[in-house]
């Protein structure tokens, strides 16, 4: 009789390594399902894009995840195709990942479709949508309701109907990084001399900073960053021995301030043009000077 053992014995090494591999690559299979639904979670930088109607007219409202200042928009003539420009007020890094977005609404008679794509953008703070309508209307563009909105308005052509309501604001954005401590400020001449960084923040961002005080250039030794300003003020309460003119300061807020500080800047003058040369003498003009002179004395 012709024995088995072998071919028994080789099935159930197989079906134990089949089964160890299983488990052995579960854990991969979660930390990579992990990465790409956090990916998924966070990158996505507009919130909704809707039509609704403010009497007569429709306006498209482009949502964002984040505080925008709305900038400028072009062209300004009536199109099917336009591009809005916006500051970005917030820290969050969605406007930044290389990711392009795309949302769509459908028509409503007489407003046409909107496409508005978010495309992928560098890490300057000024960014851009571009929309393109489903036919050439005549339009404008305004900040919307809150500063995580910009609307834009179509006259005359609120969808046909019922009046659509204009959606209540939408409730605060919480934002990531927003406040940070300013552990020690020195003028700039003595940014050499700061204290070294105690080894229970080793775990926190530390960073240097330029800043105007009264004109005069300070360096900031920076502590970050926390999503709350009771995070923060928690740590900096546990600083007050090492550190104790440390402060909690709004990292979006300083960042606006200098913003405007900037645009205040006097624009540096043209220096004055300088005097045009005296045009030479037309030929022949000092010969018949000359000639004159010869004549005059000749009488």
């Amino acid at each position: 009789m012709k024995s088995t053992y072998p071919s028994n014995t080789v099935r159930r090494c197989r079906a134990a390594c089949a089964a160890a591999w299983r488990w052995a690559a579960l854990p991969l299979l979660l930390v990579a399902a992990g990465l790409f639904g956090s990916t998924a979670a966070h990158a996505q930088a507009i919130d909704d894009v809707r039509l609704v109607s403010d009497g007569p007219d429709a306006v498209l409202q482009i949502r964002f995840n984040v505080r925008v200042q709305y900038q400028r928009h072009a062209p300004l003539d009536a199109a099917d195709l336009l591009e809005i420009y916006f500051q970005l007020l917030g820290n969050d890094e969605s406007l930044t990942r290389p990711i392009e977005e795309t949302l769509t609404v459908r028509a409503q008679e007489p407003a046409p479709s909107a496409t508005v794509v978010y495309p992928v953008q560098g890490g300057l703070p000024v960014k851009k949508v571009v929309v393109r309508l489903g036919h050439k209307v005549a339009f404008r563009v305004r900040a919307g309701r809150s500063n995580q909105m910009i609307e834009i308005i179509m006259p005359g052509l609120a969808p046909r109907g019922a009046q659509a309501a204009l959606p209540p604001a939408p409730a605060p954005v919480v934002e990531h990084d927003r406040y940070a401590i300013t552990l020690k400020s020195v003028p700039l001449a003595d940014s050499g001399n700061l204290p070294a960084i105690p080894a229970h923040l080793q775990d926190y961002s530390v960073f240097g900073s330029q800043e105007l005080h009264g004109g005069v250039p300070y360096y900031e030794l920076v502590l970050g960053y926390f999503d709350s300003q009771e995070a923060a003020q928690k740590v900096l309460d546990s600083l007050v021995g090492e550190f104790p003119g440390a402060t909690v300061f709004d990292v979006v807020q300083r960042k606006e301030a200098n913003l405007r500080s900037a645009a205040a800047l006097p624009q540096q003058a043209e220096p004055p043009a300088a005097p045009a040369a005296a045009a030479p003498p037309a030929p022949g003009a000092a010969a018949v000077a000359g000639t004159a002179a010869e004549a005059a004395q000749a009488a």
